[in-house]
């Protein structure tokens, strides 16, 4: 998730088992409406009331890198084709009309034109400083695992093992065996930083990138602040980033 977000028991409103079945619902959705208020009462606070102690998972990634990804994934634009070009065009227009507009992640829907609102949806996706908090008050760090998949597949599923508390009996190493196969195959031939994810798009343009740090620098500045008070938000991903707002 970069925002991803499941739990360590299903969840049974169709009359299945808890624990036997997937989570009945989408990560991003729960991810995205974590302001919504259902009869007066926060999302997050909803799931802790449902399932108090549940410990939750998330997923997370390089923001820009979410964006370019769900653009690639899900975006449709009639005739115009995607490409990293239009994708500069596309982010730089979008990223002007959210400041103007003051648009957050939980007005964004109402808040920017109608044909933006998607994009909207992928844009706020990666801005933790935004979403975190309203999980943490729920849950806390004791119940809260940051998965980064932004750094070495080994020792986030140590990380991962160790958070359940599981002794992992050589499993971390078993597991993320085809993660580094992947990574190898894919090495020559691949056209973007991520080897694991489908080779489907080129590369992102420089200067989008800078444009997009720049835009959600103010949100990983809050991010920097949030890990002097929450142990579980120090992870590699969020540590560089807050070596970048110290050096702007």
């Amino acid at each position: 998730l970069h925002g991803k977000f499941t739990t360590n028991e299903g969840f049974c409103f169709d009359g299945k088992v808890p624990g036997l079945e997937k989570p009945m619902f989408d990560e991003m959705v729960i991810w995205e409406h974590g302001p919504s208020k259902v009869r007066g009462v926060g999302l997050p606070d909803l799931f802790h009331r449902l399932q108090p102690s549940a410990r939750m998972l998330i997923t997370i990634r390089d923001a820009v890198d979410v964006f370019y990804s769900a653009y690639n994934h899900f975006g449709e634009f009639g005739n115009t084709a995607k490409s990293p070009e239009h994708f500069h065009a596309f982010a730089r227009d979008l990223t002007r009309i959210w400041a103007e507009a003051g648009c957050t992640v939980a007005n964004f829907r109402t808040c920017l034109p109608p044909e933006l609102v998607q994009g909207g949806s992928w844009l706020s996706r990666a801005m933790y400083s935004e979403h975190l908090p309203l999980w943490l008050d729920s849950f806390g760090c004791s119940q809260i695992h940051l998965f980064d998949v932004s750094v070495d597949p080994y020792e986030e599923v140590q990380r991962l093992y160790d958070f359940m508390g599981t002794p992992n009996n050589r499993a971390a190493f078993n597991v993320t065996q085809a993660a580094y196969r992947a990574q190898e195959e894919t090495k020559q031939y691949s056209t973007r930083n991520n080897a694991l994810n489908k080779n489907s798009y080129g590369p992102l343009l420089d200067a989008t990138r800078v444009q997009l740090e720049d835009f959600y620098l103010p949100y990983n500045k809050k991010l920097c602040d949030m890990m002097a008070v929450h142990e579980c938000l120090r992870v590699p991903l969020f540590e560089r980033y807050c070596h970048v707002v110290d050096n702007k």
